[in-house]
């Protein structure tokens, strides 16, 4: 058995779990919920649903019976990892497509969990009027620009990649 299919399967478990919970704050308080809890539902759903998708990457290569699975952290070093193995595989021809364009759900996801470890943005201005320069900074609140519908369509359409591949890597 696949030991990364617990993992995956746990991880879109916490996934499904953290969206109901701020879907159900907002309902019961009949309003957004406060900013800061909204982030941390957001940013703990992005964090589960990244480790699956890195997971999942393992996944694959497991089936594969490939070596150095544990230092696969891209769909890049997976492709390393079997091509080494000399295999191929169908499963990323659908990755490749979504990581080439830049508003499907698994490149909005790894761009927004890519976000969550950068410092806060600022706003910085140079100040012209001494001798020495001086840049004004300000920092910018933290912004959320997704909600949790847009967070629940990752989950759906990733839960479907999982389904549908599973099935054909488990059937050969």
């Amino acid at each position: 058995m696949n030991p990364y299919v617990a993992i995956i399967n746990q991880k879109i478990s916490l996934c499904k779990i953290l969206l109901s919970e701020g879907i159900l704050k907002n309902k019961l308080l009949e309003k957004k919920t406060d900013a800061q809890l909204e982030l941390a539902f957001m940013q703990s759903v992005i964090y589960q649903l990244e480790s699956a998708y890195i997971n999942y990457l393992k996944e694959i290569a497991f089936a594969h019976k490939c070596k150095d699975i544990e230092s696969i952290d891209s769909l890049k070093k997976l492709k390393v990892v079997l091509r080494s193995a000399n295999k191929s595989m169908a499963e990323s021809q659908e990755i490749e497509l979504l990581l080439g364009e830049k508003q499907s759900w698994l490149s909005q996801l790894l761009s927004e969990h890519k976000k969550i470890s950068l410092p806060p943005l600022t706003i910085s201005k140079k100040n012209n009027d001494h001798s020495i320069s001086l840049l004004e900074v300000k920092q910018l609140d933290d912004i959320m620009y997704l909600n949790f519908t847009d967070v629940e369509f990752w989950v759906k359409n990733f839960t479907e990649i999982l389904d549908r591949n599973r099935q054909l890597m488990y059937e050969c």
